[in-house]
């Protein structure tokens, strides 16, 4: 088995994300970590973290490659078939590779399995439960796994192309979405990994431009696969991000005022709104605007009701998910009415 792990600036939760997986009670495995032109000091500790365990192979660029190279790049370099997918800010829990091994060896049709996970904040707070509703989402390119819980079989990802970079800061939920037409894709039951929300986020670190261009993206695509399962009509692997929109749309402001608040911030994002011109704001939108402005004057209070909200949905789910392991998603996100016991 391969843990891969691609790294680009991830202080001061390095050295949590790195410990959680040598300390796993399945203990055979290599490490592929990969620095993607860290400069925060993140390169210095994996060096240490190197040198402590032999089964870590560390390899460093100079250039950064963004999310979807690095990615890329740590399963070239992994040389087994078994790909465990690690975030560098997050934390696996101590059974996590042992239990999504143990269904792998159990059944070759399946390619890929997750878990769900528990959300963490920068003190390393739970400030989210484990969402069962999500396992019964029938929305396509959402999947009740987070990327980094996942375990792959390696010739299925390189079947299916691997990360493309026209789907950057989506690229995870459109590789689950190919995967999908190759073999089966389980998500455990047990939450089994610890998300974090964290300000040094890729979506909240990267420019605001090409991070709305891609949720327009991924919009247009979930409106297609709704219609007819398909939408590689719009998206060209060779290419680079999606144009940017030339208007601010509320729903982005929303999604980044979310990952602040998760993350234990004021969000400023209804500031951002109220100072541009009204010829550059996209449609206007009361309850995104209501949750920007709740986002910044009363952000803990957002925070817990957001957790609520998961708690609610999840005494119907757990209704129907009762004395069950795990569930099959299928190509695109959907879910079967067939639960794994």
């Amino acid at each position: 088995m391969s843990v891969v792990m691609p790294v680009r600036n991830a202080m001061p939760f390095l050295d949590a994300a790195v410990e959680s997986v040598l300390d796993q009670t399945l203990r055979d495995f290599e490490f592929v970590i990969g620095d993607d032109a860290s400069d925060d000091g993140s390169s210095e500790r994996l060096e240490y973290w190197a040198q402590r365990d032999p089964r870590i192979r560390l390899a460093r660029r100079s250039v950064a490659s963004g999310p979807v190279g690095a990615s890329n790049w740590v399963v070239a370099m992994a040389r087994t078939d078994i790909l465990a997918r690690m975030d560098a800010d997050d934390v696996a829990l101590p059974t996590r590779l042992a239990k999504q091994l143990a269904v792998l060896d159990a059944d070759p049709q399946i390619v890929l399995i997750g878990s769900l996970w528990l959300g963490i904040d920068a003190g390393d707070r739970t400030i989210r439960p484990p969402d069962y509703s999500s396992t019964l989402d029938s929305r396509p390119l959402r999947f009740p796994f987070a990327h980094g819980s996942t375990m792959i079989r390696k010739r299925a990802f390189d079947a299916a192309g691997g990360y493309r970079e026209a789907c950057a800061y989506w690229e995870d939920a459109d590789l689950f979405h190919r995967l999908g037409g190759l073999g089966r894709m389980v998500v455990l039951l047990e939450p089994l990994y610890r998300y974090r929300s964290a300000t040094t986020s890729n979506r909240l670190t990267s420019d605001r431009a090409t991070i709305a261009a891609q949720h327009a993206l991924l919009d247009r695509c979930c409106a297609a696969a709704r219609s007819d399962g398909d939408y590689e009509h719009l998206i060209d692997g060779s290419s680079g991000p999606a144009t940017p929109p030339d208007k601010l749309y509320l729903e982005d402001l929303q999604k980044r005022a979310a990952l602040q608040v998760r993350a234990g911030h004021r969000s400023d994002a209804w500031r951002e709104w109220m100072g541009i011109d009204r010829a550059r704001r996209g449609p206007f939108s009361f309850p995104h605007f209501a949750f920007l402005v709740w986002s910044g004057l009363a952000p803990r209070s957002l925070r817990w009701v957001l957790g609520a909200m998961v708690s609610v949905r999840n005494r119907s789910a757990l209704k129907q998910l009762r004395g069950m392991t795990m569930v099959e998603c299928l190509s695109g996100g959907e879910q079967r009415s067939a639960l794994q016991q």
